[in-house]
């Protein structure tokens, strides 16, 4: 199963009321929650989980929920997402060992950021219950990038 993430942009009111020359325009966007797999262990399936964990904590950093970790974690996420695309990259051309340390790093990122979550530093920062939703979902993540690592074989 692939990811899907659906983004309407929709209402873009604009009316001319009464001959009147200023125009009142709003816009509203709807994020619909991306549904993943969670069976899917496949480069595609791990990206849409790891997609998901960074808009989430994207989500939470946009309500003020993180602090001054928000930055922090969504780079470490953004940057674990773009090692598993060269990852898959270099699993294509074949190289399984490189590939391999490839998945190990990213999951490492991703365990980091559960560790920066549940830090004494971030409990005190982070509400409980954002930050327990969180290193869970980062925590079933990079379990999976783990399972991923130890499964891994290239064509």
């Amino acid at each position: 199963m692939t990811c899907t993430r659906v983004l309407l942009l929709a209402c873009l009111i604009g009316s001319m009321l009464g001959g009147r020359a200023n125009a009142q325009t709003t816009t509203t966007t709807t994020l619909l929650p991306i549904t993943c797999s969670p069976d899917d262990r496949s480069f595609a399936g791990l990206r849409c989980q790891l997609e998901a964990l960074t808009r989430r904590v994207a989500d939470a950093r946009d309500a003020g929920a993180l602090g001054r970790f928000g930055p922090g974690l969504l780079r470490r996420l953004e940057k674990a997402r773009l090692g598993l695309d060269q990852a898959a990259l270099t699993c294509a051309g074949g190289n399984t060992k490189r590939a391999r340390k490839r998945v190990q790093a990213i999951a490492r990122q991703v365990l980091e950021t559960r560790a920066v979550i549940r830090s004494n530093n971030g409990r005190k920062v982070i509400s409980a219950q954002v930050g327990r939703s969180l290193a869970d979902e980062a925590a079933t993540v990079g379990s999976e990038l783990r399972h991923l690592r130890h499964t891994l074989r290239c064509p």
